[in-house]
């Protein structure tokens, strides 16, 4: 335990992984060591499990999150056309809103539009 505490004290890692993949709280279970899994825990040490999930989580919400900004993209740029051809002087006024990002007052602004008509 005292090695533990020390290590950890010096700033190791305790998401590190061996050549197996597990972490030291996977190892400090593995090997039925209550007080050292229970002192990693303490200080945050998660097991290899709890990482991939972590991470799979994580991947799953950037997945979402594209998505979504692609959906708003191409109802914008399918609106912006759709002014073009009904009225001129609208598209001018969306195209200055059309672009890859899109901030608090362009959705506003396309959601406005879509009130007016």
């Amino acid at each position: 335990m005292e090695k533990t505490k020390l290590l950890l004290k010096q700033g190791a890692n305790v998401h590190i992984k061996n050549e197996k993949g597990l972490t030291p709280l996977d190892l400090a279970t593995q090997q039925n060591n209550k007080s050292i899994a229970q002192f990693l825990k303490e200080n945050k040490a998660k097991t290899s499990l709890e990482i991939k999930v972590q991470l799979a989580v994580l991947v799953t919400l950037i997945v979402i999150t594209i998505g979504l900004a692609l959906v708003v993209y191409f109802i914008m740029e399918g609106y912006s056309r759709n002014c073009c051809k009904k009225n001129r002087s609208h598209f001018q006024l969306s195209k200055k809103y059309r672009g890859d990002t899109f901030d608090a007052k362009s959705i506003r602004f396309f959601i406005k539009q879509l009130q007016i008509q």
